[in-house]
């Protein structure tokens, strides 16, 4: 069977892929094993080693395209004999458990020797195709060193052949992935990716970065988060390692800087605060660093984390989800041109707000708009916990300029009261909907509105206490649509005040009328008796 010389880098460059090429199909020049050599190496340069024909390299052909290279002892592989239609894309999605469980023919390395090297051996009868991974860190010294620069899997074709004939012994130089930070993010707790916040009250964000096994040889280690216009910069309450005691001093272990034009923050350790991360990186040898993996929905474990307030602003839309993100500038002796690098952005949670729409009408004729109606806002079905002006809150309703009719009593601190316009219309936003962790598109609460007045000429209703949602689209049909378009307005009735019958003073009024009259009538009538 006449095979192709293949090697190729798979999933983003990460997978090394060998399979053989062979001249003549004819004859069966197969040997009767084969030795598979690994190469573990370490380089600032993340390339993938070219050897196509399987051959070992020399140091000069190393140095040419690598640079200065690093033999790492004491690394062991495990390898698996898998299905010929098995791929690099599924294979890669296994972990170490699950192959151990799918494939039966398996074995692990020798650890690798002073130069980096180790092997293992087919025989003819087992040829096939190889899955090979190395294994975890099981607290050697090599081991730990691995973490700095993991071999990604590889997946071997055997027999393998060039042009001149199959290979007694197949040389290969796994690439290296080389751990780097990896950025977190969160919003009001840790682990939390969505919240529900009232304008002008304060949005508490988590940057969270995972600790590197090497962070001791680290230069720089840098959160970066370029605010939304719907948030504004309060402070940076603090920076640590979760789950740690050990403190952080500002401007002595860490550094705060905010643009206010480019609105971007940065939060950069110092030397001073990377080399306490790195003692306590060392101290604790046995704690639970969290992975890259891990550390989107991370609450537990050992990681940065800084603390960041933020306040929702007036700009924020109803209903519309405020997201926001971070990434972390690093450098380390990894770094191939010496400079330092930008890690891809976190996961993206997200903060919102929304509103509601009303209008006054009469109960009998709902083409009646009726203006004057004044509500009072609560949070809770008794009516006893108000809903409270916030500045940024009044700036977003413009309850102070071209709303202000719409209002009464407008100050920071005092109940939001709303009053029905000449259109009838009235409407309130800015308000905090669903619970701490409810995604946007299913977030709602209940509000409540209790008419303390009604319209000129009408009544109170009996039950002057009404509920409403708040919820994505309360406010807005669709709050992420270029051209925004408002829901429809809930209705609120009224019913005229009724005519009473004639009672009381003017009831009176006539009957001492009437009675006066009767008495003239009785005095005309006696006076003409006498006359």
């Amino acid at each position: 069977m006449k095979r192709l010389t293949k090697v190729f880098s798979a999933l983003a460059s990460l997978i090394l892929v060998l399979a053989p090429v062979v001249a003549n199909a004819d004859v069966d020049t197969t040997p009767a094993q084969t030795t598979v050599a690994i190469h573990k190496l370490i380089s600032k340069d993340e390339r993938t080693i070219k050897n196509p024909d399987g051959s070992a390299l020399t140091d000069e052909q190393l140095k040419n395209q690598l640079g200065d290279v690093e033999p790492m002892k004491g690394v062991k592989f495990q390898w698996f004999k898998v299905n010929d239609t098995d791929t690099v894309e599924a294979l890669s999605k296994l972990s170490l458990a699950k192959l151990k469980e799918t494939y039966t023919t398996t074995g692990i390395t020798p650890a690798t020797d002073d130069l980096g090297t180790t092997t293992f051996t087919v025989n003819k009868a087992d040829y096939g195709l190889y899955w090979v991974v190395e294994l975890a860190n099981d607290g050697s010294e090599a081991s730990k060193k691995m973490q700095v620069a993991s071999t990604v899997p590889m997946l071997i074709t055997l027999p393998f052949g060039t042009e001149s004939g199959y290979l007694d012994t197949v040389n290969v130089y796994p690439k290296n992935k080389v751990e780097t930070p990896t950025p977190g993010k969160d919003v009001t707790t840790l682990g939390n990716n969505d919240s529900g916040t009232k304008v002008g009250d304060t949005v508490k964000w988590f940057l969270k970065g995972t600790i590197p096994v090497d962070i001791k040889n680290y230069t720089t280690y840098t959160f970066n988060d370029t605010l939304s216009q719907e948030l504004d910069y309060s402070e940076v309450k603090g920076v640590r390692i979760n789950g740690s005691t050990e403190s952080f001093v500002a401007d002595t272990d860490y550094t705060v800087n905010y643009e206010q034009n480019s609105r971007k923050l940065t939060v950069a350790l110092t030397e001073s605060g990377i080399a306490k991360v790195a003692k306590y990186r060392e101290d604790n040898a046995d704690a639970n660093f969290v992975g890259s993996n891990a550390i989107a929905d991370a609450t537990d474990g050992a990681f940065v984390v800084v603390e960041l307030d933020t306040v929702l602003n007036e700009k924020a839309v109803p209903g519309k989800a405020i997201e926001n993100e971070t990434t972390i500038t690093y450098d380390n002796p990894y770094n191939q041109d010496g400079q330092p690098k930008e890690t891809p952005p976190s996961d993206r949670p997200e903060a919102h707000e929304g509103g509601k729409r009303f209008v006054k009408v009469d109960a009998k004729d709902k083409t009646k708009k009726l203006a004057g109606a004044e509500f009072e806002l609560y949070s809770d079905s008794s009516a006893t916990q108000a809903v409270v002006w916030t500045q940024k809150m009044i700036d977003a309703n413009k309850a102070e300029t071209d709303n202000a009719a719409k209002f009464k009593n407008v100050a920071v601190g005092q109940a939001v009261v709303l009053v029905s316009g000449a259109d009838g219309t009235f409407d309130i936003q800015g308000l905090a909907y669903g619970a701490e962790g409810d995604k946007n598109d299913a977030a709602s609460s209940t509000y409540y509105l209790k008419e303390t007045k009604a319209p000129s000429g009408y009544t109170l209703p009996v039950n002057n206490v009404f509920s409403f949602e708040v919820n994505k689209t309360s406010y807005l049909k669709d709050p992420t649509a270029t051209d925004l378009v408002p829901s429809e307005a809930k209705e609120v009735e009224n019913k005229k005040t009724p005519e009473l019958p004639m009672t009381g003073g003017i009831g009176a009024a006539l009957f001492i009328i009437a009675g006066l009259a009767l008495m003239a009538f009785a005095g005309y009538k006696m006076k003409q008796r006498n006359a």
